[in-house]
């Protein structure tokens, strides 16, 4: 493994499908990037954000509604990064048509996974 150069950007880029948008390379949010020797696989560390929101199931759904809007417009001041992923459980498309539509936000396609680091429980 070794760090990248320009040409092998352009190469990985040649081969990304453009479900996910590559991170920007200059951004200080990328804090690691390694690439294989041949050039065919690459990892990149980048810091990002996650918001966590709660609700009531037994509120309306205008009230989620405004209530999603209310807490993104208060909390994105606060955000360290330039841009925030957003997971929604299963039967949330309300939602994420709000977020689409009212916050900016864009599907993207691919499978949520998440890894807890630190001490196992089972």
């Amino acid at each position: 493994m070794r760090r990248p150069s320009i040409s092998d950007l352009k190469v990985l880029e040649s081969f990304h499908n453009g479900t996910f948008y590559l991170p920007d390379m200059g951004s200080s949010e990328v804090t690691h990037v390694e690439i294989s020797d041949d050039c065919r696989s690459a990892a990149f560390v980048k810091l990002t954000s996650e918001v966590i929101l709660l609700q009531d199931p037994s509120l309306s759904r205008i009230s989620k509604a405004k209530r999603i809007l209310e807490h993104f417009n208060s909390v994105k001041v606060n955000l360290p990064t330039s841009d925030t992923h957003v997971f929604i459980c299963a039967g949330g498309d309300q939602f994420a048509s709000i977020l689409e539509r009212h916050m900016q936000f864009e599907r993207t396609e691919g499978i949520s996974m998440w890894r807890k680091y630190g001490k196992r429980t089972d």
